[in-house]
């Protein structure tokens, strides 16, 4: 915790499979959302992946902020770095 503030950097890059359908994406978009409202102290999420894991347009990223969510979605692992450390 940095400053009143749990940092989490998950990464998703060893991740094969089914492509997340748009449904997938918007469902933990709002459970990113959910978990960033209930938990004390706040967290702020750092999602590491690569496309097409990672929908191009971030979608579930741009759920999840829409609903609040202190989370941003990144291909590149330096800068999901400095953003968690920002601020």
């Amino acid at each position: 915790m940095i400053g009143g503030l749990f940092r989490i950097r998950v990464d998703v890059r060893g991740v094969n499979g089914r492509i997340p359908t748009i449904l997938d994406r918007f469902d933990m978009g709002v459970r990113i959302a959910t978990l960033h409202r209930e938990q004390t102290p706040p967290i702020r999420l750092a999602l590491l992946g690569h496309e097409p894991m990672i929908h191009p347009e971030r979608f579930g990223e741009i759920v999840a902020r829409n609903r609040g969510a202190d989370a941003r979605v990144f291909t590149v692992e330096a800068e999901a770095l400095d953003w968690l450390t920002a601020a």
